[in-house]
């Protein structure tokens, strides 16, 4: 019967080995995965405040900041490779 001490231990190890594993697999291309999960994240949350009924100009003014941003940062990355 096991503890859950070595239940535990289990699951981290395998976490970490799971961890480095995708970190492996996506090595050359994480600066651009995480762009694109930013740029979603951004691209909805400014979708969910033109759609809210309390919308104002001020309320537009982050998220579209954040996304020239982004386009900014990507283009930079792609001009260093």
């Amino acid at each position: 019967m096991e503890t859950d001490a070595d239940t535990i231990i289990k699951l981290s190890v395998f976490v970490i080995l799971m961890a480095i594993g995708v970190w492996y697999l996506f090595r050359g291309s994480w600066i651009y995965m995480f762009w694109l999960i930013l740029t979603a994240l951004d691209l909805v949350y400014l979708f969910f405040v033109i759609l809210a009924n309390t919308t104002s100009a001020a309320d537009l003014i982050p998220p579209l900041i954040i996304l020239v941003a982004l386009i900014f940062w990507i283009n930079k990355m792609e001009k260093k490779y």
